[in-house]
């Protein structure tokens, strides 16, 4: 099984980002998790930290909130060229309680890991708002 880093973006608290380090910890080798926050200005661009995540060693799962990187023509080429895997959460994920958002995310892990690894990056999936809910890829 492919062990995933994961990068959350500013659109992401960072608690997510250290609730999912806890829950890798336990894995060996250990993954990263890591909010942008902690690696540079929350206010970089999202070219700034698509070309840090391109630079970082390992596989990486980008976790946003944001579907603008995959529209913008400069942003879309940055995530397209770094060959990264990206995990949208949509609005009906958003408008959980923000405990519920980080219990929805360690649940579909297995999940979501397995799929991204099936693939080959660049790519895409949207997270489902249920519990058993499948992913939805989007099209680059």
């Amino acid at each position: 099984m492919n062990r995933f880093n994961v990068f959350f973006d500013h659109n992401c608290p960072p608690a997510m980002a250290r609730m999912m380090a806890g829950f890798l910890s336990s894995e060996r080798p250990q993954p990263r998790s890591v909010a942008l926050s902690e690696v540079m200005d929350r206010r970089a661009t999202d070219i700034e930290w698509i070309n840090w995540v391109r630079e970082q060693p390992g596989d990486w799962i980008v976790a946003t909130e944001n579907y603008r990187i995959l529209r913008v023509p400069d942003e879309r080429r940055a995530f397209m060229g770094a060959g990264l895997r990206m995990l949208v959460m949509p609005k009906s994920v958003l408008s959980l309680p923000h405990e519920k958002r980080c219990a929805l995310l360690l649940w579909q892990w297995p999940r979501i890991t397995r799929t991204m690894s099936e693939f080959d990056p660049p790519l895409a999936f949207e997270m489902s708002p249920k519990r058993e809910g499948k992913l939805r890829q989007i099209g680059l």
